[in-house]
């Protein structure tokens, strides 16, 4: 017995592909970032970059002066 494959069954499996990509597609569509998701991302990027490099200016100052008061202290020449 020879199975027949139909318009029918041809337009069905086509049917049930396209509605398998519509979904996938509108899943990615729901996901995906907007270009304002991004910047606004970027925005606090920023502003986290920018309070990390004055914590670690604070820091580098802090370590200096500790440094220099210790070579003061031995009697280190401070270059």
């Amino acid at each position: 017995m020879v199975n027949e494959v139909t318009n029918k069954d041809i337009l069905e499996a086509i049917g049930v592909f396209s509605n398998k990509v519509e979904g996938r597609l509108a899943s990615i569509e729901e996901n995906m970032a907007t270009k304002q998701d991004i910047d606004s991302l970027e925005q606090q990027l920023s502003v986290i970059q920018a309070k990390l490099d004055r914590a670690l200016y604070t820091e580098v100052v802090a370590m200096e002066a500790r440094i220099t008061r210790l070579e003061q202290k031995v009697g280190i020449a401070a270059s």
